[in-house]
């Protein structure tokens, strides 16, 4: 089946598999209290004490991913082997998104939280952001510049093993007697990086012992607020699972208004993600493009082309030099062929961009493509206007693969990491090797070599 923009993918079928899995699972009640940093003061509706308990369930799998359920019945599994997580219950899958997204997030808030606090400190007003220990915490990106590691002090007293930077205490930890099993140690430290705002140093210190904590009590400073997380063992053992691969059970999937931008991404998201994409028939394309213009329809001929070329990557050089001259007897044709060049200047670009919308207003085949060249025109002068002509473009067909990495990089400088992610996993699951997708590896593969603690599995 192929997806169209208004079609709906609400449920995507697959064998379902009942077959059990030994997992390690750890117990913890969570116990979180906040309130404004300086202060001493609760946060709370009313200045009321606020202060939360939940249950915290974690399964460790043996192939280094996790899953972790704070209510009943609702779990986040962080899958390192496809690089995804996804929420789900029973009956739903609520959403999927690539690792990538995180680590992206994270390095850019990390950046923008330095930035912003080493100026603070130079006007002497102090930092709503705590400390540069506090910022890798929180963020899990540990700068070997700041030399934070070598500066925390690192005491024991009473079986609690205190971690302390410049006299604030980061961490304190007890630990049982039960250990974390060989196969599963990856896994806790995976759940550690993802899951907890510890420093990366302590985390590494914490999987070293390979003992459950059974207690852990962490504190941060997020925009000036302090929050205090306390983990209080409850149980830790091996158990047997019923096999949760998202993959091969029937999912209910929730996805946004397929009428938007956003909608469009989670239908194409979860559509590539559990379907196998069927090859591109380059004939079908190129026989279509010869009777168009044949017919006395070249745009929409060269149009056609210029969508195969999209979707693939490959070029139809051939196909698009018998149409290219019929430009001087055809307008259509010679308009469309002079707004191919990229504009050079702002007025240029909404001169062409004009020009694109007239020809885009007539009953031309395939005129939708056209939105694709108005989307990369109009992107440095309104982002909102370029999402708009993509959605004009890939709602008519979300196969046009190059124009995934176009809008994945809008969503990016916007920090809507979520959304680059999907896009940049749509163009790699459409077709991974389209010769735009290799910008897409290039980047997964510099993250994963700055970052290795996000992604290794021993």
């Amino acid at each position: 089946m192929k997806p169209t923009l208004l079609t709906v993918l609400l449920l995507i079928g697959y064998n379902q598999v009942f077959a059990q899995q030994t997992d390690f699972q750890i117990s913890y009640t969570v116990e979180q209290k906040s309130e404004r940093y300086g202060e001493g003061e609760v946060l709370g509706s009313n200045s009321i004490p606020d202060e939360s308990v939940s249950n915290l369930i974690i399964q460790l799998h043996n192939e280094g991913s996790f899953t972790t359920s704070e209510k009943e019945g609702l779990f986040t599994y962080h899958d390192l082997k496809n690089e995804m997580i996804f929420k789900y219950s029973a009956d739903t899958l609520y959403g999927a998104v690539p690792l990538f997204s995180v680590l992206d997030y994270r390095i850019a808030e990390y950046k923008n939280r330095t930035f912003l606090t080493n100026m603070l400190q130079a006007g002497g007003v102090g930092s709503a952001f705590g400390s540069l220990a506090n910022l890798e915490s929180i963020f899990g990106i540990e700068d070997q510049k700041n030399n934070i590691q070598d500066s925390i002090d690192v005491k024991t007293i009473d079986n609690t093993k205190i971690y302390s930077f410049n006299n604030n205490e980061l961490v304190r930890v007890q630990y049982s007697k039960t250990k974390v099993p060989n196969d599963y140690v990856e896994s806790f430290a995976k759940f550690l990086t993802y899951k907890t705002e510890i420093h990366p140093s302590i985390k590494e210190d914490l999987v070293k012992t390979k003992l459950v904590p059974s207690f852990i009590q962490y504190s941060y400073t997020n925009v000036a607020i302090k929050t205090i997380n306390t983990f209080r063992l409850q149980e830790a053992q091996t158990v047997k699972n019923e096999k949760s691969d998202i993959l091969d059970k029937e999912r209910f999937l929730v996805q946004r208004n397929t009428f938007k931008m956003g909608g469009v991404i989670d239908s194409m998201m979860n559509y590539t993600l559990f379907n196998t994409v069927q090859p591109i028939d380059s004939m079908l394309y190129f026989n279509e493009a010869k009777n168009l213009s044949e017919a006395g329809k070249n745009l929409s001929g060269l149009l056609r082309l210029f969508e195969y070329l999209l979707a693939t990557g490959n070029q139809p050089t051939d196909q698009i030099r018998e149409i290219i001259p019929k430009q001087a007897a055809d307008s259509l044709l010679a308009t469309f062929v002079f707004c191919l060049n990229s504009p050079k200047s702002k007025e240029e670009a909404e001169s062409k961009i004009l020009q694109l919308n007239g020809l885009m207003n007539q009953d031309i085949i395939y005129g939708y493509v056209m939105n694709i060249f108005a989307a990369n025109y109009v992107e440095p002068i309104d982002q909102n206007e370029s999402i708009s002509y993509f959605y004009k473009a890939l709602s008519r067909n979300p196969d046009i693969t190059g124009a995934w990495l176009d809008l994945g990089k809008i969503y990016a400088s916007r920090y809507s990491y979520d959304d680059a992610w999907k896009c940049f996993g749509i163009m790699l699951n459409l077709k991974s090797d389209h010769p735009m997708a290799q910008e897409i590896v290039d980047r997964k593969e510099k993250l994963k070599e700055n970052y290795p603690d996000y992604f290794k599995i021993n």
